[in-house]
């Protein structure tokens, strides 16, 4: 879509009710939607509108780009602070890979295997007393499910 047809509020409402003469096609990409947001705001301004005017400049942008409302406000606010509206993205401060080397991961997957055969060690005797004790339960709960269904 031509969206720099639109350039009064009165032509994007009509657009949003449906009854201007626009072609259509939803954006896809991030920097294609981040740049319409951002010509748009430049074009039509924000602060100098009213919250009605405002409300469809926000239904408007998440027609046009399939953002949620909230991710649209976070835009405009972006806006609004820098003049631009751009990807903040980055990586988290605490990233796996910033804090932990090769090494500690060989140890911390060594720890793991310990834990592991150790908890097996206290919970899952494999004794032959042990194996028949859980036959014998087996058993018990089978003859019980079939007293059940007899009766």
């Amino acid at each position: 879509m031509n969206e720099a047809q639109l350039q009064t509020l009165a032509q994007i409402r009509e657009f949003m009710a449906g009854t201007a003469d626009v072609s259509f096609r939803p954006l896809t990409g991030r920097q294609e939607r981040y740049e319409l947001v951002s010509r748009t705001l430049l074009r039509l301004g924000w602060a100098c509108h009213r919250r009605a005017d405002k409300g469809l400049l926000k239904a408007y942008f998440g027609k046009m780009t399939g953002l949620s409302r909230a991710q649209v406000t976070r835009l405009i606010a972006q806006y609004c602070q820098s003049g631009t509206v751009q990807a903040r993205y980055q990586p988290p401060a605490t990233a796996w890979r910033g804090r932990f080397t090769a090494e500690d991961c060989v140890t911390l997957a060594e720890l793991r295997q310990q834990i592991k055969r150790d908890l097996m060690n206290a919970f899952y005797i494999d004794t032959d007393s042990w194996r028949e004790q859980i036959i014998a339960q087996a058993q018990d709960a089978l003859h019980q499910a079939v007293r059940g269904l007899a009766s």
